[in-house]
């Protein structure tokens, strides 16, 4: 009985470990994941804004041009109303995708946290659903801009 004991405790034991082993390679593989999904949200990030600085480069060289060429305050007007609706779109499409990624990475997160028998707070999880809901709402609507020393349009 005693050996019998002894070798069931060194199972015990064994399997202790071996479930510890797992729980840590569950947590490296869960932080090598949301390190790859930061950087990854960092680079389209970083790529979105540099096509918007493009944009806005291209846009403000076509207004110089345009200005110098016809009576510069009827076509300010009409080139500064465009600018500030392309650059409501383009901000509006970039809020909305990083919102999007940013509520793909929670889930993500919210997933291996299950996985790992525990949960993400109730406040995370909360924000998830509102970014979920801007979404929704940016889709429809896209909010008045205004440039200083300029009106919305």
């Amino acid at each position: 009985v005693d050996s019998q004991y002894d070798v069931c405790k060194q199972d015990a034991v064994e399997l202790r470990q071996e479930v510890e082993d797992l729980k840590e390679y569950v947590a490296q593989r869960s932080d090598a994941e949301r390190v790859r999904s930061v950087e990854q949200l960092r680079e389209s990030q970083q790529e979105h804004w540099r096509k918007v600085q493009k944009q806005l480069d291209g846009m403000r060289e076509r207004m110089d041009r345009i200005s110098g060429t016809f009576d510069e305050e009827r076509w300010q007007d009409k080139l500064q109303g465009n600018v500030e609706s392309n650059v409501r779109q383009a901000v509006a499409g970039y809020a909305s995708r990083w919102q999007s990624d940013l509520v793909q990475i929670i889930e993500l997160l919210n997933a291996v946290y299950i996985h790992l028998g525990m949960r993400l707070p109730t406040s995370t999880l909360m924000s998830a659903k509102r970014f979920k809901e801007q979404i929704q709402k940016s889709k429809r609507v896209v909010p008045p801009f205004t440039v200083a020393g300029g009106s919305a349009r």
